[in-house]
């Protein structure tokens, strides 16, 4: 298939499937976002809203109202912001609560940097939709708690804190330390002071200088308390999806005349990614690997597809990187075989084996179809910068 056909099937499939599903399957009457779906797109018997749920389903209907200028999209920002406000905020400590009930009562009380990382990133682009003063001030104030509590003084961050932001047990992730530079390079856009993009040159500069193994490109997943990267034994392994992930992160904010020098390990990541990864005989990505690289179970996630196929693109257009090509056609040929739900729409949280009474769903507090919107507003994007959309 062309480049051009490609990309506007990306427009059609993010405007007539997956934000059209979940504008009409996730709202509630408090403004809540419900999460959980099965294969037919009906409600779970399940009763939670998380941080992460609720902004990142913020940041889609954003993102729809940006693409088509559709009303409803920006009266359920409006209404998914104003809940969250109202449900999420601790207001006797600061921060945001992890958890919530359908009907507002709070679950979870626990302080989540990942899930900072997306009210940022979600309250950003409610703020850029709907032009609120409210959220703007809401992002860059949950910006100055990240600051102010969660650094571990070492150079990097805490993933979870409690409720007055104590340190709680866990094992120290790159992850959510990437959605705060992605949560910034967002909202460094509402930002007049200049003060986060230096954090955000900072976010980044901890990653590269700290945690990336510039022996061989890689990017270890999870660490000791010192930011030292865990052995296979203790768990340590390589998330592909997200060496994808931070590949064109790092690759966009040069765009956006971030620093030069993001451009060089941005390539070698990418590289790593697919010699890492990629399935040269059926497409797709295989992810994790284990700290050697080694591919102990052959896995392949839904999201992970989504954000190789987001950094091939990009790199292939961008970069002007020819090499992409073959594996991008082949990962979104296999990701629309294994993935695509033809009969009621959607992804499916696995590959699809044809038995139909697999357990899988829609939605959950992590499966809301971030990275599917991701991926399809870049291709977009890509598209107008190309004169195709």
């Amino acid at each position: 298939m062309e480049l051009s056909e490609r990309l506007k099937w990306f427009e059609k499939h993010l405007t007539e499937d997956i934000l059209a599903k979940w504008f009409e399957n996730c709202q509630t009457d408090k403004g809540l976002f419900f999460p959980h779906l099965g294969r037919n797109w009906g409600r779970l018997q399940k009763d939670s809203c998380s941080l992460v749920s609720q902004t990142r389903l913020l940041y889609n209907f954003a993102t729809g109202y940006n693409i088509t200028g559709e009303k409803k999209y920006l009266d359920a920002i409006n209404k998914g912001a104003d809940a969250f406000l109202k449900y999420f905020a601790d207001s006797q400590n600061g921060g945001w609560f992890w958890s919530c009930g359908m009907n507002g009562a709070v679950k979870e009380d626990y302080k989540d940097l990942y899930g900072h990382a997306f009210a940022i990133f979600g309250l950003t682009h409610a703020t850029l939709a709907t032009e609120r003063d409210d959220l703007k001030e809401a992002g860059l104030d949950t910006w100055r708690v990240v600051r102010s509590r969660f650094r571990d003084g070492k150079g990097g961050f805490l993933g979870k804190l409690s409720r007055s932001f104590e340190i709680l047990p866990h094992t120290r992730s790159q992850n959510p330390i990437m959605h705060l530079f992605e949560a910034l390079f967002a909202l460094d856009v509402l930002d007049n002071s200049g003060f986060v993009r230096e954090d955000g040159e900072e976010i980044a500069s901890f990653m590269l200088d700290r945690l990336f193994r510039r022996k061989d490109g890689v990017l270890p997943e999870v660490y000791n308390d010192e930011w030292k990267e865990l052995s296979e034994i203790d768990g340590g392994r390589i998330d592909v999806g997200h060496s994808f992930e931070w590949a064109y992160l790092l690759s966009h904010a040069n765009e956006r005349n971030w620093p030069e020098y993001y451009v060089k390990p941005a390539n070698i990541l990418l590289e790593s990614s697919l010699s890492l990864g990629y399935d040269e005989e059926n497409g797709g990505i295989f992810s994790p690997v284990t700290p050697d690289g080694s591919i102990e179970i052959a896995s392949k996630g839904w999201w992970q597809q989504c954000e190789a196929i987001r950094a091939l693109m990009h790199f292939g257009i961008i970069r002007g990187r020819n090499d992409v090509w073959e594996p991008l056609d082949k990962t979104l040929n296999y990701t629309q075989e294994n993935f695509l739900d033809n009969e009621y729409g959607g992804w499916f949280s696995q590959p699809f084996s044809g038995n139909k009474d697999e357990n899988l769903y829609k939605g959950s507090e992590w499966k809301v179809d971030y990275h599917v919107v991701s991926m399809c507003a870049e291709a977009i994007r890509l598209g107008k910068m190309e004169g195709i959309l």
